[in-house]
């Protein structure tokens, strides 16, 4: 019978606690030494609790941390006081929050400053009413302009600016058209950039011929035609070495200027490229050269002439370019197998 009141009397205590919105914890014995965290008008505070169990309203007040620095006025009591709150949860942990917060972990909360910095910074560089992006990045977009060989600088800004545009665009990050034009790099800068990262690439290159320790250098020549422009390639071959030190062959093309069809003009061409490339180093010999056998400039012409511009010495070696020689082997029977168009 006993048994059936207890078990009543809790029945009931607890239809109590949730009509009154009270949740009863599994363990309704707190410990002593147990800590309890709470808020009084706006004030957080923390109290230990005694073997007794019970605690003071004077305890409550003694426990509280004090006012932020400098909201220590009344003015500040007032909002504090006025101030709601909503339970926030995080993980298995719940507390008290100002309704106007949210609770977040640290890891997401500097995800979140993390990318509020890169708005910010993307919002600085289109704000300056010119174009402020640093070296490197005007370097960056210069590098991929090469692949737009023979396209106007005109077209060149209006394919940045576009595909900015379409990035601004995807994200949804507001960007006024007048901001995003005076932001892109104008037709000198892109120019003067371009004059730039030819200069970097030929001093690096010249430091690592000498880093290598390389005394020989061959040349290999090709004339082309495309896009209704003439070329006349240059390519430098040297013995080097990796990262590792393991022997390689390293290249390098300081020219792509047309320079005649002649083997007298192609000479001419490359006498006027190794000069500036190499300088008046006498210690680099140009001892090979490599190129077609056919059309302007043909090696078996071109090499004589390099002789007599003293580029190439009497021993000096010449060799036909074997790779069309590969490819013209199969080409009649390829054509008329697939046509024109190969494979």
């Amino acid at each position: 019978m006993q048994k059936e009141m207890k078990k009543m009397k809790q029945k009931r205590r607890k239809n109590n606690n949730q009509e009154a919105g009270i949740v009863e914890s599994k363990s309704t014995v707190i410990p002593a030494g147990t800590t309890l965290y709470y808020i009084i008008f706006g004030l957080a505070g923390k109290v230990v609790t005694g073997s007794s169990g019970i605690i003071f309203v004077e305890e409550l007040i003694n426990g509280l941390i004090g006012s932020p620095p400098g909201r220590d006025d009344v003015k500040s009591d007032a909002l504090r006081a006025s101030r709601q709150y909503t339970v926030e949860s995080y993980g298995a942990t719940q507390c008290w929050v100002p309704t106007t917060t949210a609770l977040v972990g640290r890891t997401i909360h500097s995800q979140l400053k993390t990318s509020q910095t890169i708005v910010k910074k993307m919002k600085d560089l289109f704000d300056g009413g010119k174009c402020c992006l640093l070296r490197k990045a005007l370097s960056i977009l210069a590098y991929y302009n090469l692949h737009n060989y023979g396209g106007s600088d005109e077209a060149t800004v209006m394919i940045i600016a576009g595909a900015w545009k379409a990035l601004f665009y995807d994200i949804g990050f507001d960007m006024p058209s007048h901001n995003l034009a005076k932001g892109c790099p104008s037709r000198r800068t892109i120019s003067r950039f371009e004059h730039n990262i030819a200069t970097d690439c030929s001093m690096k290159v010249r430091q690592d011929i000498k880093d290598d320790g390389a005394t020989k250098i061959g040349i290999v020549t090709d004339h082309g035609h495309r896009g209704g422009q003439d070329h006349f390639v240059i390519l430098l071959c040297w013995s080097g070495r990796k990262k590792n030190g393991a022997r390689t062959l390293k290249f390098f093309c300081p020219s792509i200027d047309r320079c005649g069809h002649t083997a007298q003009q192609a000479a001419e061409g490359v006498k006027k490229v190794t000069q500036r490339f190499l300088g008046s180093n006498t210690e680099i010999e140009v001892s090979s050269i490599c190129g077609d056998s056919g059309g302007g400039g043909a090696v078996q012409n071109l090499h004589p002439k390099l002789i007599e511009l003293t580029i190439m010495a009497e021993d000096s070696k010449q060799a036909n370019c074997s790779l069309h020689g590969m490819n013209k082997s199969i080409e009649n029977s390829s054509k008329n197998t697939m046509g024109d168009q190969g494979m």
